[in-house]
Formats: C-alpha cells, sequence, structure tokens
C-alpha cells in the first residue's frame, strides 16, 4: 500500500467515500463525518493538510486523517472502499497516521458507530479506549406560539442566576459530574444559549444549547412531573431559526441514560444512530 497527502482534486474521492461511509453503519463515523469539507472550512484549515490518502495497486482505496476542534482532535477515519475494508487495511492506515504527525499531549479520539466493529478491534490493538457511549437524536423544528411559560435567556451579568443552573444541574444533571459554573460562562463565551423557565421568580429548570442543539437541560427535583422539561424542549424547537440547511434539533444522550432517553422520545425526538468514542492520550 502507497500513502501520499490528499491534492484539491482529490476531495471527490474523499467526500464520495465519507458519504458511503455514512449510510454505511459497518464502517460507520459518527464524527467527523457528514459535512467534512465544511468542518475543516469553518475552522480555517486546509482540507489537504490533515488527510492522507491510501492507493493499493494504482487506486484510491482509503483515507485517513486528523481534525482538530473546539471539541478535541478527532480522527478521520481510517476508512476504506467497501471491498478493502478490513483490520489489515485499517491497520496500516492508522499507522501511517500515527507515523506522520506529531500527536504529543493530545488526547486522539475516535468517534463512531459501535457497528463498525473493524476499527474498534485496530483502535483496541493500539491501545484506545471506550469512553463513551451515547445514542443521538434528532427533532423537526416548527412555529408555535408559547403561551403561559416564563422564560428568560441568561447573558453574563446574570451571575446569580448561572449559579442557579449550576446547582440544578449539579443536583439532577448526570452529564454534569465534574463540571461547574465556569463551563456555563464558557458556554456563552463560545455562544451557546442558557435559557431557563422561571416559576414566581424561581428558576425551575434551565437548557444550554445552540440553533441546531440541546447540549444540556435538567428541571429541579421539586418541579418535575410538571411540563417544565417539555417546554424547554418546544423553547429550543420555537425559538431557533428555522432555515433550508437547518431545520432540525439535535441531541445526544448516554446510552445507559434510559430516563433521558424516554423523555426526549416522548417529546418527539427520532434516534439517528448509536454512537462510541474511543481515545487514546499520547504523551
Amino acid at each position: 500500500m502507497e500513502f501520499r497527502k490528499a491534492a484539491k482534486k482529490e476531495r471527490t474521492f474523499i467526500l464520495d467515500l465519507m458519504e458511503q461511509i455514512n449510510q454505511d453503519n459497518s464502517r460507520g463515523i459518527a464524527y467527523p463525518c457528514w459535512d467534512l469539507e465544511g468542518n475543516y472550512h469553518e475552522l480555517g484549515i486546509n482540507f489537504e493538510d490533515a488527510l492522507i490518502i491510501a492507493q493499493e495497486n494504482g487506486t484510491d482505496i482509503g483515507v485517513v486523517g486528523v481534525f482538530d476542534s473546539e471539541w478535541g482532535t478527532y480522527l478521520v477515519g481510517p476508512t476504506c472502499v467497501k471491498e478493502y475494508y478490513t483490520e489489515y487495511y485499517v491497520t496500516l492506515l492508522l499507522k501511517e497516521l500515527l507515523n506522520s504527525y506529531d500527536l504529543n499531549g493530545k488526547t486522539l479520539e475516535s468517534d463512531l458507530k459501535p457497528e463498525n466493529e473493524v476499527l474498534v478491534e485496530v483502535l483496541k490493538t493500539f491501545g484506545f479506549t471506550n469512553n463513551y457511549a451515547g445514542v443521538s437524536m434528532h427533532l423537526e423544528k416548527k412555529i408555535q406560539l408559547l403561551s403561559d411559560i416564563n422564560v428568560k435567556v441568561l447573558t453574563k451579568a446574570d451571575k446569580d442566576s448561572i449559579l442557579s443552573v449550576n446547582d440544578i444541574f449539579t443536583k439532577y444533571l448526570k452529564p454534569w459530574t465534574n463540571k461547574n459554573e465556569q463551563h456555563l460562562f464558557n458556554a456563552l463565551e463560545d455562544g451557546a444559549h442558557i435559557t431557563v423557565i422561571l416559576e414566581s421568580d424561581i428558576i425551575v429548570g434551565a437548557m444550554v444549547g445552540t440553533e441546531t442543539e440541546i447540549e444540556y437541560l435538567a428541571v429541579h427535583g421539586d418541579y418535575q412531573n410538571k411540563g417544565y422539561g417539555r417546554a424547554l424542549v418546544d423553547v429550543a424547537r420555537t425559538g431557533a431559526e428555522i432555515t433550508a440547511d437547518e431545520d432540525k434539533m439535535y441531541l445526544d444522550v448516554d446510552v445507559n441514560n434510559q430516563e433521558a432517553q424516554d423523555f426526549y422520545l416522548a417529546c418527539g425526538f427520532e434516534v439517528d444512530y448509536h454512537r462510541v468514542v474511543y481515545a487514546k492520550k499520547f504523551d
């Protein structure tokens, strides 16, 4: 097998291959996959600089690369056209990547679909370990007027309210482990919205999200089963601008959090796919 850095003329091969695996769970990558070129463009990174093409007998058969995002450093692939997608070829691709890039001090993550057994086994061989398993869902946005709900969108100036949100998340939100109010301030800095619902000026529930994603949502235990959680979902799906490219809301739930899965399904979310994340710290 021969390797070379990707060139502009090879974008079609790479994007077509990523689109193929997006439709094939046995080769499935959860992130980054669906809009690989757009991901790189948004970060101001040259598409070609971080990708390697694999060739066998003069034919392009696979791709591997790295993707540095605000959430971490991710593997692109390694993946191949279907007839070459075996542990042997995927291992060669991953070896080439590790020999080509300086990952010292970084944690490299692979966000993939659990049906991708070939890549799971290769990652284990290289010392990657599973640190997350989740369910990705989506919900159609809609225009709907909300009534009888006291909603407020917080800013950095609302320090006391942000502390109250942190208290609710700490007590009632499983994914909030090892996080604190600073994560909420950081979320605002990064452009996220923090929306709260109030009852008699008391914050009873809160949500952190963007125009297309619900990142965190929780309701105080004393006010659960009163419709506030569903109301926050409705705020998310109606308060976000609806465009041709962004007509859905997305979220991710821990695969072991059945209560949260059942809640979001009851709110109308549909399951897109399951995902697992394998990671390895390079020293």
